[in-house]
Formats: C-alpha cells, structure tokens, sequence
C-alpha cells in the first residue's frame, strides 16, 4: 500500500461500518428499545436509552485496525533506514491512532531530555517555589535560561535548571508524574552520569502538554512557544508541509556506538493533532526521522 493509502483506508473503512449501520431497519431498533423500557419498567426500573455499544466497537475496530496498518508502514520503512529507532505516534482524538514500537525501550534521549526538565520548572514555578526571574548560571534567570535551552539546545542552561530542581528530587517528580522510563542517571557518590527517557514517555508528556493538563494554562502556553521558536528544523518539521504546525524539541549525541537523532513534537495538520516521538541510535540520521516524518503526516492527514 501506498504512503497516502492508510489514512484513505481507514476513512474508508469507518464510512463503511456506518452505512452498514445505517441499514438496520429502524422498526428493528424500536422493537428493541421498546423491549428494553418494557421489562425495565416491569421491573420497577424505569426506562433507558437503547444501548450504542455497538457503534463504539465500530469505531474502536477501525482504529486498531489504522494503527496497525501504520505500524506495518513504519516497521517497512525502519528495516531500510541505517539507524535503529523507537518510535511511538499516538492521534489526540477519541478513536485516533496509537502505535508504539519499542515505546517502553530506555534510550539516550540526547537534548529531548530538556523537555522533561522544563516541565520540572515549571511545575514548581506553578506551585510557588521556583521564580521565572530568578538567577541561575552565569548571569542568567530561570526565564532566559529555559528560552535558550528549548530554542537554542543551550546544554549550560539545562545543567542549571537540572540542578536547580535537584537531580534526585526531579526523577521522583518524573516517576510521581508517570514519566517511568525518564531518569537522571547517577552514580554510588550520586554525581551525573547520563540520562534516559522512552518514546512513550514523551508522547505521553506532549499529549498532556497539547491537552492542557501537564502544566498551568501560562505554562503551558510558554513552554509551547519555545518549542515552536525552537531552531533546529530538520528533523520532524522538515517532513511536514507548510500548512502544518508543530511544536517539538529535537535532539542529537555522539556516543560509543555512534550518533543518536532524536525528535519529539505535536503536530497540528489539515485532518487531525498528533504527537510523533523518534529515538535513533547506531548512526540514526536527521533525514530518516525527515522521512518517518513525512509519511506518518501524509497517513494521517488526507
């Protein structure tokens, strides 16, 4: 099946479901409710509407049946791709799709991690204890701070608002918060040593963020403003058309096993939002993730 094909698929496939719907005769679907307040109220319980179980199993079907066509799409693009990926997408609707290959796989995030971060900050800037104008680093404040390291990737600005928070107080926030596979990595003196997250992690984060329900509505609005400011363009954003909007913080790292490329961003399209979550390794490459990108939007956007 074609690229475009797997979203005209499945809006094929839901119209299908409800036209067979619609045929059910409608005495049937009468009888049948009038069978329902009849023993009801034989019963002392009062009437009910008929039950809609059936149409939300339609629709429930037709999304599995999506996702796992766009699983298939993406595992055939993986095989041909030099980098080994996690890669979780997940629709913000109701039925939407939900695809997660090797989503609960700990990974070198790289500089997504700084999302993970940022939240922290601004969780405690919510509940009062951390202020925006307060100074961190070398002549810098939380507020300058957090705009250069989503924007910029200023890795000294992470380490500050990393340490600000405390590196044992912010994985207890992440783990309290469901972010399980998200940890600050420390040794027996409990000094830095690395970190990890997971492509689910990340969905999961962007899609309260996209929600409302990560952070307070000022937070919120501020943390995706950064990342819709943010520079480094040539990952998720550089697969999407110009009618699209995304908001997303990637990441790259030189390690022993060679360079990892990262991405993690909302994706406001023609047809639906979406959250697309990317974690290479093993000489993974910006324009695979290009490629990812530009297919999972051409599924999910006709």
């Amino acid at each position: 099946m074609g690229r475009r094909g797997i979203y005209r698929k499945r809006r094929l496939l839901v119209a299908t479901v409800l036209v067979l719907l619609s045929l059910i005769p409608a005495w049937l679907v009468l009888n049948q409710a009038e069978e329902q307040v009849g023993s009801r109220l034989s019963a002392g319980l009062g009437s009910s509407k008929p039950s809609v179980t059936p149409t939300v199993n339609a629709a429930s079907m037709a999304a599995d049946q999506a996702s796992d066509e766009l699983e298939a799409g993406i595992l055939d693009l993986l095989a041909g791709y030099q980098g080994t990926y996690s890669v979780t997408v997940r629709e913000l609707t109701e039925w939407g799709v939900d695809v997660s290959i090797d989503g609960d796989e700990q990974k070198e995030p790289a500089s997504t991690i700084k999302l993970f971060i940022a939240w922290a900050v601004l969780q405690l800037y919510d509940e009062g204890e951390v202020s925006l104008n307060e100074s961190v680093g070398y002549g810098q404040t939380v507020s300058s701070c957090m705009a250069d390291m989503i924007e910029q990737s200023d890795n000294d600005c992470s380490v500050y608002l990393r340490e600000l928070v405390g590196d044992e107080r912010i994985n207890a926030m992440w783990q309290a918060a469901g972010y399980t596979g998200t940890e600050v990595l420390l040794d027996a003196d409990d000094e830095y040593v690395g970190k990890v997250t997971t492509t689910d992690d990340q969905a999961l984060l962007l899609e309260r963020l996209e929600a409302g329900t990560a952070l307070s509505a000022d937070s919120t609005e501020l943390l995706l403003d950064h990342m819709r400011d943010q520079v480094w363009r040539e990952r998720i954003p550089a697969g999407l058309p110009d009618e699209a909007e995304v908001a997303d913080k990637p990441g790259w790292l030189e390690t022993e096993t060679g360079w990892t490329e990262s991405d993690a961003a909302i994706v406001w399209g023609t047809g639906t939002v979406y959250v697309l979550t990317v974690l290479g390794s093993d000489d993974a490459l910006e324009s695979e993730i290009a490629d990812l990108s530009a297919y999972v939007y051409a599924s999910l956007n006709q």
